[in-house]
Protein backbone atom coordinates (compact mmCIF):
# COMPACT_ATOMS: atom_id res chain seq x y z
CA UNK A 1 0.00 0.00 0.00
CA UNK A 2 1.09 3.61 -0.87
CA UNK A 3 2.24 5.93 1.74
CA UNK A 4 1.36 9.32 1.79
CA UNK A 5 4.56 11.64 0.40
CA UNK A 6 5.25 13.24 2.98
CA UNK A 7 8.38 15.02 1.75
CA UNK A 8 11.48 14.68 3.52
CA UNK A 9 13.73 17.99 4.53
CA UNK A 10 15.48 18.43 2.12
CA UNK A 11 14.15 16.53 -0.68
CA UNK A 12 14.35 18.35 -4.46
CA UNK A 13 11.39 18.09 -6.90
CA UNK A 14 11.88 17.66 -10.54
CA UNK A 15 11.65 21.64 -11.01
CA UNK A 16 13.42 22.25 -8.26
CA UNK A 17 16.50 20.16 -9.69
CA UNK A 18 15.88 21.92 -13.28
CA UNK A 19 15.88 25.64 -11.72
CA UNK A 20 18.93 24.74 -10.23
CA UNK A 21 20.97 22.75 -13.28
CA UNK A 22 19.93 25.76 -15.43
CA UNK A 23 20.89 28.71 -12.83
CA UNK A 24 24.00 26.91 -13.06
CA UNK A 25 25.09 26.24 -16.50
CA UNK A 26 23.46 29.70 -17.26
CA UNK A 27 25.52 31.26 -15.35
CA UNK A 28 28.62 29.29 -16.50
CA UNK A 29 27.91 29.80 -19.72
CA UNK A 30 27.80 33.14 -19.38
CA UNK A 31 30.98 33.90 -17.32
CA UNK A 32 32.86 31.61 -19.96
CA UNK A 33 31.63 32.81 -23.72
CA UNK A 34 29.41 35.66 -22.38
CA UNK A 35 26.20 34.82 -24.37
CA UNK A 36 23.40 32.95 -22.88
CA UNK A 37 23.05 29.46 -23.34
CA UNK A 38 21.57 27.88 -26.31
CA UNK A 39 18.90 25.57 -27.23
CA UNK A 40 20.79 21.91 -27.30
CA UNK A 41 22.79 23.01 -24.19
CA UNK A 42 19.41 24.08 -22.28
CA UNK A 43 17.97 20.25 -23.73
CA UNK A 44 20.99 18.73 -22.32
CA UNK A 45 20.41 20.62 -19.12
CA UNK A 46 16.83 19.30 -19.19
CA UNK A 47 17.66 15.53 -19.49
CA UNK A 48 20.88 16.11 -17.05
CA UNK A 49 19.02 17.38 -14.00
CA UNK A 50 16.41 14.66 -14.57
CA UNK A 51 18.47 11.46 -15.42
CA UNK A 52 19.74 10.49 -11.96
CA UNK A 53 15.75 9.88 -10.62
CA UNK A 54 14.39 8.46 -14.14
CA UNK A 55 17.48 5.37 -13.30
CA UNK A 56 17.17 5.04 -9.50
CA UNK A 57 13.51 5.94 -8.87
CA UNK A 58 11.96 3.12 -11.03
CA UNK A 59 15.11 0.46 -10.43
CA UNK A 60 14.13 0.96 -6.41
CA UNK A 61 10.94 1.47 -6.43
CA UNK A 62 9.06 -0.19 -9.25
CA UNK A 63 11.99 -3.12 -9.66
CA UNK A 64 13.46 -3.87 -6.35
CA UNK A 65 17.26 -4.24 -7.65
CA UNK A 66 19.15 -1.56 -6.22
CA UNK A 67 18.84 -0.79 -2.72
CA UNK A 68 17.50 2.74 -3.01
CA UNK A 69 15.81 5.80 -5.03
CA UNK A 70 19.39 7.49 -4.29
CA UNK A 71 22.01 5.00 -5.12
CA UNK A 72 23.64 3.88 -8.43
CA UNK A 73 22.68 6.42 -10.25
CA UNK A 74 23.46 9.11 -7.66
CA UNK A 75 26.81 7.73 -7.33
CA UNK A 76 30.02 9.73 -8.28
CA UNK A 77 31.11 6.50 -9.69
CA UNK A 78 28.61 6.20 -11.82
CA UNK A 79 28.93 9.68 -12.88
CA UNK A 80 32.52 9.26 -13.49
CA UNK A 81 31.98 6.52 -15.95
CA UNK A 82 28.84 8.47 -17.40
CA UNK A 83 31.01 11.44 -17.98
CA UNK A 84 34.01 9.67 -20.02
CA UNK A 85 31.15 8.14 -22.29
CA UNK A 86 29.65 11.71 -22.30
CA UNK A 87 32.35 13.14 -23.38
CA UNK A 88 33.77 11.01 -25.60
CA UNK A 89 31.00 11.20 -27.57
CA UNK A 90 30.81 15.49 -27.33
CA UNK A 91 34.37 15.23 -28.50
CA UNK A 92 33.33 12.86 -31.75
CA UNK A 93 30.35 15.12 -32.57
CA UNK A 94 31.70 18.60 -31.91
CA UNK A 95 29.29 19.12 -29.18
CA UNK A 96 31.36 19.60 -26.01
CA UNK A 97 29.15 22.72 -24.81
CA UNK A 98 26.29 20.18 -25.05
CA UNK A 99 28.64 17.39 -22.97
CA UNK A 100 29.81 20.01 -20.04
CA UNK A 101 25.98 21.78 -19.91
CA UNK A 102 24.64 17.88 -19.10
CA UNK A 103 27.26 16.85 -16.89
CA UNK A 104 27.60 19.83 -14.59
CA UNK A 105 23.48 19.83 -14.70
CA UNK A 106 23.96 15.56 -13.61
CA UNK A 107 26.29 16.94 -10.97
CA UNK A 108 23.86 19.70 -10.05
CA UNK A 109 21.38 16.90 -9.18
CA UNK A 110 23.35 15.05 -7.35
CA UNK A 111 24.76 17.88 -5.25
CA UNK A 112 20.94 19.01 -4.29
CA UNK A 113 20.41 15.77 -3.14
CA UNK A 114 23.08 16.01 -0.87
CA UNK A 115 23.63 19.02 0.55
CA UNK A 116 21.23 18.98 2.88
CA UNK A 117 22.05 15.80 4.72
CA UNK A 118 25.78 17.59 4.54
CA UNK A 119 24.53 20.67 6.34
CA UNK A 120 23.03 18.87 9.19
CA UNK A 121 25.72 16.75 8.97
CA UNK A 122 23.87 13.30 8.41
CA UNK A 123 26.64 11.28 6.88
CA UNK A 124 25.04 8.30 7.06
CA UNK A 125 22.59 9.58 4.14
CA UNK A 126 25.77 10.43 1.95
CA UNK A 127 26.35 6.84 0.87
CA UNK A 128 25.34 6.99 -2.34
CA UNK A 129 27.95 9.25 -2.87
CA UNK A 130 30.46 6.32 -3.25
CA UNK A 131 27.54 3.40 -3.76
CA UNK A 132 28.49 0.61 -3.88
CA UNK A 133 31.78 0.74 -1.99
CA UNK A 134 29.79 2.95 0.88
CA UNK A 135 25.92 1.64 1.95
CA UNK A 136 23.09 3.55 1.22
CA UNK A 137 20.47 5.07 3.56
CA UNK A 138 17.50 3.16 2.87
CA UNK A 139 14.77 5.88 3.76
CA UNK A 140 11.71 4.34 5.44
CA UNK A 141 8.85 3.06 3.55
CA UNK A 142 10.75 3.70 0.62
CA UNK A 143 9.80 0.62 -1.36
CA UNK A 144 6.51 1.36 -0.94
CA UNK A 145 6.49 4.58 -3.66
CA UNK A 146 5.46 4.52 -7.10
CA UNK A 147 6.32 7.45 -9.14
CA UNK A 148 3.13 8.44 -10.01
CA UNK A 149 1.47 7.50 -6.70
CA UNK A 150 4.64 10.37 -5.21
CA UNK A 151 3.12 13.22 -7.14
CA UNK A 152 -0.49 12.10 -6.57
CA UNK A 153 0.32 12.09 -2.82
CA UNK A 154 1.87 15.52 -2.43
CA UNK A 155 0.70 17.21 0.23
CA UNK A 156 0.42 21.21 -1.09
CA UNK A 157 2.69 22.65 1.74
CA UNK A 158 5.56 20.73 0.33
CA UNK A 159 4.96 22.53 -2.97
CA UNK A 160 5.89 25.74 -0.73
CA UNK A 161 9.80 25.78 -0.11
CA UNK A 162 13.11 27.47 -1.38
CA UNK A 163 12.86 25.45 -3.97
CA UNK A 164 9.83 27.78 -5.24
CA UNK A 165 12.05 30.92 -5.07
CA UNK A 166 15.08 29.00 -6.82
CA UNK A 167 12.35 27.77 -9.13
CA UNK A 168 11.02 31.39 -9.84
CA UNK A 169 14.64 33.04 -10.29
CA UNK A 170 15.51 30.59 -12.99
CA UNK A 171 12.49 30.81 -14.95
CA UNK A 172 13.39 34.97 -14.61
CA UNK A 173 16.78 34.17 -15.64
CA UNK A 174 15.29 31.97 -18.53
CA UNK A 175 12.80 34.32 -20.57
CA UNK A 176 16.03 37.04 -19.82
CA UNK A 177 18.29 34.54 -21.88
CA UNK A 178 15.15 34.23 -24.22
CA UNK A 179 13.90 31.32 -23.19
CA UNK A 180 16.16 29.02 -25.06
CA UNK A 181 15.06 25.90 -25.93
CA UNK A 182 11.65 25.95 -27.02
CA UNK A 183 12.91 26.79 -31.03
CA UNK A 184 15.36 23.75 -30.77
CA UNK A 185 12.03 21.33 -29.79
CA UNK A 186 9.45 23.05 -31.77
CA UNK A 187 11.91 22.83 -34.50
CA UNK A 188 12.41 18.98 -33.70
CA UNK A 189 9.27 18.23 -33.79
CA UNK A 190 8.68 19.91 -37.46
CA UNK A 191 11.62 18.15 -39.28
CA UNK A 192 10.17 14.72 -37.55
CA UNK A 193 6.55 15.59 -38.99
CA UNK A 194 7.41 16.36 -42.20
CA UNK A 195 10.10 13.19 -41.95
CA UNK A 196 7.04 10.71 -41.26
CA UNK A 197 5.04 11.96 -43.95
Amino acid sequence: MFKPAARSPGDVLPWGHLAIGYLCVSLAVRARYRIPPQGPAVIAVAIGTQLPDLIDKPLAWRFGLIPSGRSLAHSLLFLAALAAIVWALAAQYDRRLEGSAFLGAYLSHVLADMFPAAMAGEWARLGALLWPITPVYEYPDEMDYSIIGFFLELEPAALVSPELGITILAIALWVFDGTPGIGTVVRGVRRHRSGSE
